[in-house]
């Protein structure tokens, strides 16, 4: 048996085809926004730091909602899956809320392009936050066998 490390390139680890799928997708996504986030640091658009907080504030929440997530070993298929539940559909719904908000979270503190750039980074990090909790949560389960 491979390492259960290497589940991201390994196709005979039993993680699900979408699962997978899903995770690049939050790495792909993740990676071009922070491409975005780095021309708005290099354009001084965005302080470095702010964006450093950023990323840090959206990995955190991101982290966290990636381990929320229910990831378990189908029954049937015996592959690990992913499953929306209660807590995911409240996370996107929270999204939504802090995006249409986000000049009366932050607006008093950042303004302008800075505001959006800033938002940005902060999606990029709960993405690449959910990538890796999501991660984790997989690892766990194909160490213990499960």
């Amino acid at each position: 048996m491979a390492p259960y490390t290497d589940w991201m390139t390994a196709p005979d680890q039993r993680v699900s085809r979408r699962l997978r799928a899903r995770m690049q997708i939050f790495l792909a996504i993740g990676a071009v926004i922070l491409a975005f986030i780095a021309h708005d640091v290099f354009d001084r658009v965005l302080p470095f730091w702010l964006a450093a907080v950023a990323l840090l504030i959206g990995g955190a929440l991101g982290y966290v909602l990636g381990r929320i997530r229910t990831v378990k070993r189908h029954e049937t298929t015996n592959e690990i899956v992913s499953e929306m539940d209660l807590i995911g559909g409240a996370a996107i719904a929270a999204y939504v809320v802090f995006d249409l908000s986000r000049e009366w979270i932050f607006g008093h503190f950042i303004q302008g392009p800075a505001l959006s750039a800033f938002t940005l980074a902060i999606l990029s990090g709960a993405l690449f936050g959910r990538f890796f909790g999501l991660r984790v949560s997989i690892n766990r389960i194909l160490a213990s066998g499960g």
